[in-house]
């Protein structure tokens, strides 16, 4: 039995990525089954070597004998069983290439290149464990895993098959294991595969890590699609691999500052699956203004700021208020629940960097320090390399004050310095996002700590 958590999506798998990659042209469908037809020499026959002797190299054909030859691509539905009885179903893609033996198979936001075997009898079977997402009615959800699953290719090109695997399901936090029965069946894939844009956070933060999620597994000797700017600049998504082996599902926004108040578009040049099925958005549009430029502060420890809150923080002020230098200090209280999103942007505001600087320093103190796995800050300027930063927290040696009607534990102070990214100017925003993740039928997750900044400075 094993222990699970469900915890806030703040990154994506990806795979490895070349950016901008020429695109390879898709074959043909032969008869309108999905199949992409390969290249299959039986016979490799090499040129005289200049001494009248002809070289002639037998080349062992291992591709697969499966009545057909090149690519075909299927819509899998599997029925899961335990004792006989159906109780879940779900469906998966899987293209099958007989040439380089390799099955590429996945679901939405998943693509994985696998290995198959030919049994003696002419069936396919996985080289290794598959495991899926399966709907179950357990609190804390369930999937089944392929133990020992084998498919056919009929005469007429379907594909069917079965075998025997496992349904794990999670009523809490512990996993519960059964011997499930597991049957195949199958249609041509004629979908056309759909993209969706998912973010870290608010799409309008320019600062947002931006995915583009496929319904099924796509080739990856395509062109990535590009996030193209009102003002004509582009930025390609990484996440295509390159070479006939690799597919992927799930493309990824260079870690870059986006521009402020500016309209972006995802656009892509003929994106299709391994059918030669077109891709389209999964909705009529995918395009997104990013916010205002957040507040300038100037680098004198938030003194001459007159404003009560800056950039979403409070500004920590007036008598016996536990600031950190001089008479005002920048403030994020505690918060016990971050809402159902379990994430938010607390602050966003810019500091000015003088030339030549490399370090970011300031000073702070963590309120009601406390399990804080997911809070991070993100710097840089727009155009330019976006870093995350983490701060650690001594929980030791704890004093108590009061802000405001709360009474909060104040750690000691600790002073900050941070690496800029190499390519900053002119001036950095600062970001603070919390997240919280907790398990998915335990105790709520722990509040978020506080914090008070102050002395912040480029230098």
């Amino acid at each position: 039995m094993t222990s699970r958590s469900v915890h806030v999506w703040g990154a994506a798998l990806l795979l490895a990525a070349t950016a901008g990659c020429t695109r390879k042209a898709l074959q043909k469908l032969d008869g309108g089954v999905g199949t992409i037809p390969g290249s299959d020499g039986g016979l490799d026959v090499g040129g005289g070597d200049g001494d009248g002797v002809t070289d002639v190299r037998s080349v062992v054909d291992t591709s697969l004998d499966v009545g057909f030859a090149g690519r075909r691509s299927y819509v899998v539905t599997s029925q899961v069983s335990v004792d006989g009885a159906v109780v879940t179903s779900h469906s998966f893609t899987v293209t099958i290439d007989t040439r380089k033996r390799i099955g590429f198979i996945g679901t939405g936001g998943s693509a994985d290149a696998v290995t198959l075997e030919q049994t003696a009898s002419g069936a396919l079977r996985f080289g290794r464990v598959l495991s899926f997402g399966v709907p179950v009615s357990a609190a804390c959800g369930g999937s089944v895993a392929f133990d020992d699953v084998s498919v056919t290719i009929d005469a007429s090109g379907v594909l069917s098959g079965g075998g025997t695997g496992r349904l794990i399901t999670y009523p809490a936090d512990v996993a519960m294991t059964v011997a499930a029965t597991i049957d195949l069946t199958s249609v041509p894939d004629l979908e056309a595969p759909t993209l969706s844009l998912s973010a870290s956070s608010d799409l309008a933060d320019p600062w947002a890590s931006l995915w583009i999620v496929a319904s099924e597994p796509l080739p990856g000797d395509q062109m990535a699609p590009v996030l193209q700017a009102g003002s004509g600049e582009v930025v390609t998504f990484d996440g295509v691999p390159t070479g006939a082996d690799t597919t992927f599902a799930v493309l990824e926004k260079p870690r870059r500052l986006l521009r402020y108040h500016e309209t972006y578009q995802i656009t892509f040049d003929t994106l299709t699956d391994f059918a030669g099925n077109p891709a389209r958005w999964s909705n009529d549009r995918a395009f997104f203004t990013t916010r205002d430029a957040p507040p300038l502060v100037a680098a004198d420890g938030f003194e001459s700021t007159m404003d009560e809150t800056v950039g979403g923080a409070q500004i920590l002020s007036g008598a016996g208020a536990p600031t950190i230098t001089g008479a005002r200090s920048l403030y994020i209280p505690p918060a016990a629940s971050l809402g159902a999103a379990g994430f938010a942007t607390q602050l966003a505001m810019r500091l000015p960097i003088p030339a030549g600087a490399r370090m970011l320093r300031f000073a702070y103190r963590i309120v009601d320090p406390g399990p804080d796995s997911g809070t991070f800050y993100v710097i840089g300027s727009v155009g330019g390399t976006l870093v995350n930063v983490s701060l650690s927290s001594n929980a030791e040696g704890v004093t108590y004050a009061t802000i405001g009607q709360d009474r909060v534990g104040l750690a000691p102070m600790i002073t900050a310095a941070i690496a800029l990214p190499p390519d900053v100017h002119d001036d950095i925003v600062f970001v603070r996002i919390a997240s919280q993740a907790g398990s998915c039928a335990g105790p709520p997750p722990p509040p978020v700590p506080g914090i008070i900044l102050d002395d912040m400075r480029a230098e």
